[in-house]
């Protein structure tokens, strides 16, 4: 069977993998580990009976069995039933974009909840938004001169990896801004798409945007590729998850995690950018 956890100075020792706590993650090899520390807290790995506490180098770390993570908003959560009207109308959506978007109308009519608020100088307009629509061209000069959108783009998914951004435009997909912009945004579409290619779009986006494990997995994806050591990443994961299965629409168990010290101010912005977005209230409803 597997091996219990062993008490070491600087590291846990699990079915022969030694996970040091204070080691950063990076790149295929930390999705690996922090999958294995999941893999074994899903299998309730069994904790040596004479304590359900143990230090590490003068620090508490509680049983991999006492954290929640995202498997468990599944298990404890029944599938919405909200239907596609309500969400439309429940998920904001902002237009970048120094001209009128053709399709706005149209949209709007469709019943989303969508705003145009022209070229932006700050990423922090962006943050009440759950999706973004964003030009490559005429936009972003605030940024960047010749990439224009395209480094807009990158930088919304830099400072809110939890924020779904939509490209488009009126060149060739394949010109060298689309190529940029497609590293970035999480769709791309012609700027002169129909309404049903819009529809098609918006409609995946806002139901992805209103599910609680695939807003953390990107959360957590961005943490990681910022180097976060494992044992901050687990105590956020079961915060975010518990304030979600507690119904806490102001996350406040993760939000007094973020005010982690080990957490490097990059980090800490990253994690923070969950709360600035008011996606604790638009996930519990």
């Amino acid at each position: 069977g597997p091996k219990r956890p062993v008490n070491t100075a600087n590291s846990i020792q699990i079915s022969g993998h030694s996970l040091s706590e204070h080691a950063p993650l990076k790149g295929e090899l930390a999705i690996s580990r922090i999958n294995r520390f999941h893999f074994m807290y899903t299998s309730r790995l069994e904790v040596p009976a004479m304590s359900h506490r143990w230090r590490m180098n003068d620090m508490e770390l509680r049983p991999l069995c006492l954290f929640r993570t995202d498997m468990d908003i599944a298990q404890n959560i029944p599938p919405r039933s909200r239907s596609i009207v309500d969400l439309r109308k429940g998920t904001e959506i902002a237009i970048i974009d120094d001209e009128p978007f053709a399709a706005e109308v149209n949209l709007r009519n469709h019943g989303y909840n969508i705003k145009q608020i022209g070229d932006i100088k700050n990423i922090n307009e962006v943050s009440p938004y759950r999706i973004v629509l964003c030009d490559l061209m005429g936009v972003g000069k605030h940024f960047d001169v010749n990439k224009q959108g395209a480094t807009l783009i990158r930088e919304i998914k830099n400072q809110f990896p939890s924020i779904f951004v939509v490209a488009y435009t009126g060149n060739a997909l394949n010109s060298t801004i689309s190529r940029s912009a497609k590293e970035y945004s999480d769709k791309i579409l012609r700027k002169d798409a129909n309404i049903s290619e819009w529809s098609e779009v918006l409609d995946g986006l806002i139901n992805e945007s209103t599910d609680p494990t695939i807003i953390w997995r990107r959360m957590k994806s961005a943490l990681i590729n910022r180097g976060i050591d494992v044992k901050s990443l687990l105590v956020l994961e079961d915060k975010f998850v518990r304030d979600i299965l507690h119904k806490d629409s102001a996350g406040s168990s993760y939000m007094r995690a973020i005010q982690n010290p080990r957490l490097s101010s990059d980090l800490r912005a990253i994690a923070q950018s969950l709360v600035a977005s008011a996606i604790f209230k638009l996930l519990v409803g």
